[in-house]
């Protein structure tokens, strides 16, 4: 069962090439590796030059973004099973020979996920990634503030994007999170409770600076929700009640801490 990997690229030189060893590394073998890079200027090329021969295509071109550069990727994968990991995430050396056997024991299972651990710049572990089995119903769109799926532990059947599209261009936060909702409703989920990736937060990452990205992101998230879960509909009243009484303590916590 052949497994395609795609690797979006952005000026991570410090970070790219322990993302690519830790594909190329894997226990399991049958890898398409894809890797699309949106014309970085920091190095990164020649440590793509260096390991040239094990990728299947490599894409050098600007984009519009990493939703983008990761669909260039999904449309060239020929492989049964699909993800993506950054350029600053690693796997695990045996992730994908876990992902491809949960796949052929489980045919029912659309697309998996599992458990990651957060690393900073030297690879240090900094933490769990808070990652369970994702609810049914609509409990699941409560998670606008903390998804419990880690992105790198991602794996999808080739014929979801067949079926649901790519992911969402006009997003630069949330794609993932829209994706992973967008099938949801109808693609059976499962999840391996192992651990199988690292996420890293370091200075350069979209997220690094918190306080400034929490609010670009949370509006990014309730825009996807409104799609798929409207407040005008009452029945969805316990959903938006959530996200306001958020709201509100996060507002308490700011007036405290200006007055302290």
């Amino acid at each position: 069962m052949k497994i395609s990997i795609i690797t979006p690229s952005y000026n991570q030189k410090n970070f790219i090439e322990r993302t690519i060893v830790s594909v190329i590394k894997q226990s399991y073998s049958d890898i398409e590796y894809i890797l699309v890079d949106g014309c970085s200027y920091d190095g990164t090329n020649e440590i793509i030059s260096k390991y040239s021969t094990y990728f299947s295509n490599v894409i050098i071109e600007s984009d519009c973004g990493q939703a983008q550069a990761i669909n260039k990727g999904l449309r060239l994968a020929t492989g049964e099973i699909i993800g993506w990991i950054n350029s600053d995430d690693l796997f695990l050396p045996d992730t994908l020979e876990k992902i491809v056997r949960n796949f052929i024991l489980h045919p029912e299972i659309d697309f998996v996920y599992g458990k990651a651990n957060f690393i900073d710049e030297n690879d240090n572990i900094l933490g769990c990634y808070p990652t369970f089995q994702l609810p049914k119903g609509k409990a699941k769109y409560k998670f606008w503030k903390g998804w419990p799926i880690p992105q790198p532990t991602v794996f999808f059947r080739r014929v979801l994007f067949e079926k649901y599209g790519y992911l969402d261009e006009g997003l630069t936060y949330a794609m993932d999170f829209e994706y992973y909702l967008r099938l949801s409703n109808s693609a059976n989920i499962g999840y391996i409770p192992e651990l199988l990736a690292y996420y890293r937060i370091h200075k350069k990452s979209k997220t690094s600076n918190w306080e400034v990205s929490k609010p670009l992101f949370y509006n990014e998230c309730i825009k996807i929700i409104k799609k798929y879960v409207p407040p005008t509909n009452i029945s969805n009243f316990p959903i938006w009640s959530s996200w306001y009484l958020y709201l509100i303590k996060e507002k308490i916590k700011s007036i405290l801490l200006i007055n302290e």
